[in-house]
């Protein structure tokens, strides 16, 4: 019955997306309408919070009912931050020597935090800025480096409300970046050897400015033949995949990891401190890692090893060593000509020459060899022209006026629309840039710092085109986005109150989601997301001109294995997992499941059941109304909410009346509203 099921809905999604725009429909258009501070209805309340959470709840309903939306918005930024790295490595020092962890750990704390923990908007947030900034343990160096994937976690959600700025620079230091994007060990020009220029694409193209020139509203800027402008050129990745060498691991000699009491041996090398290894330990310490506990000499005190633990080397930012940096002189510490060599100075121009970086070669006079000979006052120098070549270049980028509609933009697509107006992208842009602002980019400039991402989220989720209630006439259609296939399963868990086994019990899911939802937390196939923002699905929405990103991994397979998946979460726990029987007497410890009393607390009656299920999962946006006067078969209601409403009164109702049948009937509503077409769409 679940495949029937998941096959229809599979069809009535192919063949009736609600993005599909009508002829001559234009999007929703600024300079009208009011502020919207407050909700008008637990529907709405509910719709904002599937927007900046990971599901609403009946109490953050009333709570966002009581202070407004831009109130709860500020209370969730001061909510303390949940971590991932620190509780997986405190799972790991109770486990027995040789049993490891893995990512199935880190994902069940992806669920943990996602669907309990009480920082909601932070931990929605570096779900967002995870498809913005990539990175991927589907990547061979990161598939066996749970705690390095956690830690990039805690990284997104650390810099969440705090600046882009700063966000851009510890990604480009952190060494799941350097793994992923091969910067770490990335050297300068020598031999047979160039300088990786991945990271040097990635950070430009996908992190910050973009491949065309564009307006604050997104628009492309064209040159006198209309063809976009490009942004940069070969010649712009090459000067700085230049300055993106030299960086690799940390040495902080023994280390105790937190919160454990264990500690990792890590050698710097003999009789060095500090900044000085980096120098008279250059090779050695450039091309190691930092250990793992999978060896007892590798441990102080303890014999027990091999249980996934690495030194905290691992995970702090990475650090220059001259040795490999690029200064433009060679190992004689001579400036290189040009003549066969790359000139001494890196040249940096974005956007046709508007945004020029020159960086010269190492001063003049210090000896930046990096070697063992290098004057240990040339040494602090040297590695300040290092580390400050890096901020030059994150500085330029962060500054570059591109760089704010294209974080604004896809901070939309991921919270509230696939097609903001280019006054909501415009007005978004401008909250980014804040005091920074040209007057010809924003005529009223916002009074926050340039990449203030606190104030970024507060602007895209009070803007009047995500606030606007649905039921108001002249809203668009188009306004909302698919729902990304692995919230579904968030939201319903969350909405409904599902009950989470420990990380202790290590054998409950879901953790590898890809085949049921093509999605599975830090695990995008490529660099380029799940999805491209640009994605426009064939058929009516490309012909509109509409996009749709996440429709881009859904098709017949995914639709029908993730309707089955659901199925089974949903029933977890009543009778074999398939909602048949009553609930078990011992509650499960393999899998999470929706406790009998959150079922019990539902209304039974079948028009209140609907519109309960329609405030939480749909925020009020299910289609049609019911009619309790009419008759079977003749008149009972429209829409959705009829068709919900004609099969809990005259389908359901020989299930019975038993504790068990009206849980039955609640989970097999459920289950059919997360598989509905109309729940494909988050507006």
């Amino acid at each position: 019955m679940k495949t029937w099921m998941a096959a229809l809905a599979a069809v009535a999604w192919l063949f009736a997306s609600p993005l599909a725009a009508q002829d001559g429909e234009p999007l929703f258009e600024d300079g009208f309408d009011p502020p919207f501070a407050f909700p008008d209805s637990d529907a709405e309340a509910a719709r904002f919070l599937n927007q900046a959470t990971f599901g609403a709840t009946r109490p953050e309903i009333a709570q966002v009912r009581s202070v407004g939306y831009e109130e709860w918005l500020r209370q969730q930024i001061a909510v303390p931050r949940s971590f991932h790295r620190q509780p997986l490595e405190q799972l790991a020092a109770g486990l027995a020597s040789g049993t490891s962890i893995d990512q199935g750990d880190r994902v069940r704390r992806f669920w943990q935090v996602a669907i309990t923990g009480p920082d909601q908007l932070r931990q929605k947030t570096a779900w967002a800025l995870s498809q913005i900034i990539v990175v991927s343990d589907q990547n061979d160096l990161l598939a066996d480096e749970p705690l390095l994937m956690a830690d990039w976690h805690d990284l997104l959600a650390r810099n969440a409300f705090g600046s882009y700025r700063t966000l851009l620079a510890e990604a480009t230091r952190h060494p799941a970046m350097g793994r992923y994007l091969t910067s770490l060990r990335n050297r300068k020009f020598e031999g047979n050897v160039t300088p990786d220029e991945n990271y040097a694409r990635e950070v430009m193209q996908l992190f910050s400015i973009g491949l065309v020139d564009r307006a604050f509203d997104f628009t492309p800027r064209v040159d006198g033949n209309g063809n976009p402008l490009p942004t940069y050129d070969m010649n712009t990745i090459t000067a700085v995949a230049r300055v993106f060498t030299g960086l690799a691991h940390d040495c902080t000699g023994d280390q105790q990891i937190p919160g454990t009491g264990i500690t990792v041996r890590r050698t710097c090398g003999t009789g060095c401190t500090g900044l000085d290894c980096r120098f008279t330990n250059t090779g050695t310490l450039y091309f190691n890692d930092p250990p793992r506990d999978n060896n007892a000499a590798n441990l102080v005190g303890t014999t027990a090893i091999n249980r996934g633990l690495r030194h905290p080397d691992f995970f702090r930012p990475m650090v220059c060593y001259v040795r490999y940096h690029d200064t433009g002189r060679d190992l004689a510490g001579n400036l290189w000509d040009g003549n066969g060599t790359p000139p001494p100075t890196k040249l940096i121009e974005i956007s046709g020459g508007q945004s020029t970086l020159e960086i010269p070669a190492s001063p003049a006079g210090s000896d930046c060899r990096g070697g063992s000979a290098t004057p240990p006052a040339d040494r602090v120098i040297c590695t300040n022209y290092c580390e400050e070549s890096i901020d030059r270049v994150v500085d330029l980028l962060f500054q570059h006026p591109n760089t704010p509609p294209m974080v604004a933009r896809q901070l939309i697509q991921r919270f509230v629309t696939s097609n903001p107006s280019p006054g909501y992208i415009r007005r978004v842009a401008c909250t980014f840039a804040g005091t920074s602002a040209r007057p010809e980019d924003c005529p009223e400039p916002t009074g926050n710092a340039r990449g203030d991402l606190a104030a970024t989220l507060i602007a895209v989720l009070t803007d009047a085109e995500a606030r606007r209630p649905l039921a108001l006439p002249g809203t668009s259609p188009n306004v909302g986005k698919p729902r990304e296939p692995l919230l579904k399963l968030a939201q319903a868990w969350r909405s409904f109150g599902a009950v989470l086994p420990p990380l202790t019990t290590r054998n409950w899911g879901p953790t590898g989601t890809i085949g049921a939802y093509g999605q599975r937390p830090l695990g995008a196939p490529t660099v380029f997301n799940f999805f491209q923002p640009d994605y426009q699905q064939p058929g009516a929405i490309a012909d509109a001109g509409l996009y749709s990103p996440e429709l881009q991994i859904v098709n017949e397979t995914t639709l029908i294995n993730a309707a089955n998946d659901l199925f089974g979460r949903v029933c977890a726990g009543y009778g074999n997992n398939d909602c048949a029987g009553a609930f078990a007497s011992t509650p499960p410890t393999d899998r999470a499941y929706l406790p009998p009393a959150v079922l019990d607390a539902l209304p039974t009656d079948p028009v209140q059941l609907v519109n309960e299920i329609n405030i939480r999962l749909f925020g009020g946006g299910m289609s049609g109304s019911m009619n309790p006067a009419g008759q079977c078969f003749s008149g009972v209601g429209t829409g959705m909410q009829g068709a919900l409403y004609f099969m809990l009164r005259c389908q359901m109702g020989p299930l019975g009346n038993t504790v068990n049948d009206r849980r039955r009937r609640a989970l097999y509503l459920l289950h059919l509203a997360l598989i509905s077409p109309e729940f494909a769409v988050q507006r």
